[in-house]
């Protein structure tokens, strides 16, 4: 099946690759740097859609982006945005959200990126209405219409918390949109009712009641790994592996930001060639990044 641009023949497998994730080396060579890079991100969209998947379901999973993408793209590409069918688009994604339509994209294999391919797009379109609304919500604020400007940001961050579990670079990605967002939410806590205030409250508190769901990522992404570790090497996992990812994956997820993880990142596992610094690398970055929103948002609570 056909649909334009959004081609079902193009979500194929392709043949298995060393993984790509340059995200943490773009954060840590500079924070100016990833700022253009969020914001390229944000404005940009790739219309190739190449996917590695391997069932029916996965595929119907991605398809079911194909005309939220589409109309992203249309919406946020032109020179004046027109705020009202933004809103329309952004309500209608949230309410596939809702109804169960519009799923996580999550990687097939240890090698599988969420972003590139068809799932990159679709996290492109995703950030391409995130950040149309944010900006809308900023000059709503400005014009002194605050409650349009807390309405948008809060759908904003529904559909950013759709898709911010798909994997470690998707968590990373929303909690700097989330945290955007929060600094608007927090800037206008002076000028909403009582009972807007307390919608906010309950948004934020379940946002920050994410964190099982990023143990479930870890875990599941752990196993990937496992399984990447067996094709690659052509022999059994061993019980020590097991035993020493799992330490090593606990250990990061519970203090992300200790002065020693990054030695212990690039020495735990194998070797340089297996994946695992990058692989653990990845999961420190989401669980920092998590970390220091969960800071923000009880912050932004206790101001409401």
């Amino acid at each position: 099946m056909t649909l334009g641009w959004f081609d079902r023949t193009n979500i194929r497998p392709k043949a298995a690759r060393k993984p790509i994730r340059p995200v943490h080396r773009f954060v840590q060579a500079s924070p100016i740097l990833f700022a253009g890079y969020l914001f390229a991100v944000s404005h940009t969209a790739n219309s190739s859609f190449q996917s590695v998947t391997d069932t029916p379901t996965q595929d119907a999973h991605i398809m079911a982006y194909a005309p939220f993408v589409k109309d992203a793209q249309s919406v946020t590409h032109r020179q004046t945005i027109n705020r009202f069918e933004l809103i329309a688009l952004a309500n209608k994604w949230d309410a596939g959200v809702k109804a169960g339509d519009l799923l996580p994209v999550t990687p097939v294999t240890f090698e599988d990126s969420v972003q590139d391919g068809a799932r990159g797009t679709i996290f492109h379109a995703k950030a391409l209405v995130v950040n149309a609304l944010l900006d809308d919500a900023s000059d709503q604020a400005r014009n002194g219409n605050h409650q349009n400007s807390v309405d948008e940001t809060l759908l904003a961050l529904r559909l950013t918390e759709s898709l911010k579990y798909s994997d470690f670079h998707s968590v990373f990605l929303s909690n700097v949109e989330e945290g955007r967002a929060i600094g608007l939410l927090r800037s206008e806590s002076g000028s909403i009712d009582d009972a807007t205030k307390a919608n906010v409250r309950t948004a934020l508190l379940a946002i920050n009641k994410g964190d099982d769901q990023l143990e479930t990522l870890t875990k599941e992404s752990r196993v990937q790994y496992y399984d990447y570790l067996r094709r690659t090497s052509q022999v059994p996992i061993s019980i020590e592996d097991i035993h020493r990812t799992t330490y090593v994956t606990e250990r990061i997820a519970s203090n992300p930001a200790s002065s020693d993880m990054m030695r212990y990142v690039s020495t735990a596992l194998r070797t340089q060639d297996d994946g695992a610094p990058e692989f653990l690398s990845d999961l420190r970055l989401a669980w920092a990044a998590q970390g220091s929103n969960r800071e923000v948002i009880a912050k932004a609570i206790k101001e409401l």
